[in-house]
């Protein structure tokens, strides 16, 4: 019985090894879809467009900030004009910086459908302040509604 189970374990290595093989040059290698022809990617969720939003605000990268927001509030605000608010309101947001260390953080998020609304906790020298953001899917695509966000709950 022994003699036979030490036979059987090269065979046993020997298949595992195959198996490994086989999965590791698998379907990871190839980038496209062959029923497509183009590469899939899944798109970013409402949780991380909304902290890439907040990251680039309080980053002061406001163009990039502006790049996601909705359709809609970039045909009301220009890029431009966008920009120069932000930095208006970024020269105010290092005045309360001074008074202590500012961060964010993105509380509890739902999403319905095409719309999400997530609760964000800004916290500075001041205290702490519960911000209201709301996100549209457009194109399957989430966006930042800024005309209804940075309202208190």
């Amino acid at each position: 019985m022994l003699s036979c189970r030490v036979r059987r374990v090269p065979w046993l290595i020997l298949a595992l090894v195959a198996l490994v093989a086989i999965g590791a040059c698998g379907p990871q290698g190839r980038s496209r879809s062959s029923t497509s022809g183009s590469a899939r990617t899944s798109a970013p969720s409402a949780r991380s467009v909304l902290a890439a939003y907040l990251d680039a605000t309080f980053g002061g990268h406001h163009e990039r900030a502006w790049n996601l927001l909705t359709r809609a509030d970039q045909q009301r605000t220009a890029r431009a004009g966008y920009v120069e608010e932000q930095r208006n309101l970024a020269a105010t947001r290092a005045q309360v910086a001074a008074l202590g260390k500012a961060h964010h953080r993105i509380g509890k998020l739902t999403e319905q459908g095409d719309r999400a609304s997530a609760t964000v906790v800004l916290t500075s020298g001041l205290g702490r302040e519960s911000l209201r953001f709301v996100l549209r899917r457009e194109r399957g695509r989430w966006r930042v509604d800024y005309r209804e966000s940075w309202s208190t709950p």
